[in-house]
């Protein structure tokens, strides 16, 4: 597959995820009665998943052309980049990313996280919560599988797929969203 055909398959998962959170948030939306945010909600979706790409892309040394534009390109709404800037006012470009380094890249990662968990710990304070609550619907189920697909064709953009991108990024998605997400899940079950 090209670049092209493997992102064009990445944003169709991309877009079966939007459209599966979309519909839950705007539930919640309705019940909180405008406390929640469906945008805001999903915003932060689309930096979770840039900064879960961003490892990946790290994982072989350099980040490439095709990936920093792929993480740039793949979101529609947050860009996490731009929280940063908001939060931090250091400013950083997807172009200036392109082959920085592998030391560099988990420098960044490193400077990335705090704002990463302040989006991660309100995504899933409030989606993975009610999530546990609505016991019909397992939210986690419906879009994990597009996310583990995301990141399996992400591995294939460059061409150079590797088993550490493919490690770097599940060890990633599973230490630092799936088990906060999952724990919200059940500790809302609990309640």
């Amino acid at each position: 597959m090209s670049a092209q055909q493997v992102f064009d398959a990445a944003q169709a998962k991309y877009n079966e995820v939007i459209d599966t959170l979309t519909k839950f948030a705007n539930i919640i939306e309705k019940a909180t009665e405008g406390k929640f945010s469906t945008d805001i909600a999903l915003v932060q979706f689309d930096c979770i998943l840039q900064y879960m790409l961003l490892h990946e892309a790290v994982a072989d040394g350099k980040i490439s052309h095709v990936e920093q534009q792929f993480i740039n390109f793949i979101t529609d709404r947050g860009d996490i980049l731009k929280v940063v800037k908001a939060k931090t006012d250091v400013e950083i470009t997807w172009d200036s990313l392109e082959a920085i380094s592998g030391e560099s890249g988990q420098k960044l990662l490193k400077a990335l996280t705090p704002t990463y968990a302040e989006l991660l710990e309100d995504f899933v304070g409030s989606v993975a919560k009610v999530d546990g609550y609505i016991k019909e619907v397992d939210l986690l189920k419906l879009i994990n599988d597009n996310i583990i697909a995301i990141f399996a064709l992400f591995a294939q953009v460059d061409g150079e797929a590797s088993d550490s991108e493919r490690d770097s990024v599940i060890n990633a998605y599973v230490d630092l969203f799936l088990n906060y997400y999952t724990k919200a899940v059940e500790d809302a079950e609990g309640e």
